[in-house]
């Protein structure tokens, strides 16, 4: 982005750039091999970035994604970025009878030379020309900032939409076409980190009871503090403290039978090897890994 807007920047203070092809015309391809050229000077080195012959010559590079490589296309990039209005439709605004529509032509003119251009400096630290115009780019980055600030100041939820057939028609699912969103969505890659750590989560009681059943008939759970013990401050402490006592004595009860990897919080284990059965105890919850989690149930 920031290249893309430098080159906005040389184009909008060359002569006539305000009018030039590369401001108003999506299709205009010199600027796009000025930009393919300048673009690959600076990322050619890149892992990510590819750009052979082929492509420098038909104007387009390539970016290797987590979900796979996506080729782009560099002309139109300086007009769309530039987000200029074309001189004769500013014409048109300017002449109409409709002083409503006069009005919006004046402010947005107004808004153009007043905006950008002061305070502001380009990619390489230069200071912008009040020739220049606020581009997508820029409204991109300031966007993104504002919604970060947002974002960390609350505890947002997300609902993950998928598009079930190209066609909107009811009661028809592409299976392919999910699997496809899924994957450049990042939730394939989410699921399978959650898999390589500890994907199920279960609260100390809610695992007592749960999985006694698996454990041998002679099984005791320790016995629980008095309330008000001392153990802790409080009665619900002591309630925690012995829900934690019963999931680490079960855990290790089914350690054997069902062939799981008891983990502790320094590295160290004990029973099965395989770290695919791997199970943890936390301070609230009981940490199984995907096999281990089959193996209990």
């Amino acid at each position: 982005l920031a290249t893309i807007d430098d080159e906005c920047l040389l184009v909008s203070g060359r002569p006539g750039g305000a009018t030039s092809d590369a401001v108003t015309d999506d299709r205009d391809d010199a600027s796009a091999r000025v930009l393919g050229r300048r673009l690959k000077k600076s990322f050619g080195g890149e892992e990510r970035y590819g750009c052979d012959a082929k492509q420098e010559r038909a104007g387009k590079f390539q970016v290797s994604h987590y979900a796979g490589p996506v080729e782009y296309a560099v002309r139109g990039f300086v007009a769309k970025n530039m987000d200029a209005l074309a001189p004769d439709a500013a014409a048109v605004l300017e002449t109409s009878s409709d002083p409503f529509v006069r009005g919006l032509e004046a402010r947005r003119a107004a808004n153009a030379a007043a905006a950008p251009g002061k305070g502001l400096k380009s990619p390489k630290g230069r200071r912008v020309s009040s020739l220049a115009t606020t581009t997508l780019a820029q409204r991109f980055r300031a966007s993104l900032s504002a919604l970060l600030v947002e974002i960390r100041a609350t505890r947002p939820h997300f609902v993950r939409c998928l598009k079930p057939n190209d066609e909107n028609l009811p009661d028809r699912v592409a299976a392919p076409r999910l699997v496809e969103q899924l994957r450049y969505c990042g939730v394939l890659e989410a699921v399978r980190v959650a898999r390589a750590g500890y994907p199920v989560r279960v609260p100390h009681a809610d695992f007592a009871r749960r999985y006694r059943a698996a454990a041998r008939a002679d099984f005791v759970a320790p016995p629980p503090p008095a309330p008000s013990s001392g153990h802790f401050e409080d009665d619900d402490d002591d309630v925690a403290y012995a829900n934690k006592a019963a999931a680490d004595a079960l855990v290790n009860a089914l350690s054997d039978p069902a062939r799981l990897r008891v983990e502790a919080a320094d590295g160290s284990y004990s029973g099965n090897p395989d770290r695919q059965r791997g199970v943890a105890v936390g301070r609230t919850k009981v940490f199984l890994r995907k096999t281990a989690y089959e193996a209990v149930e």
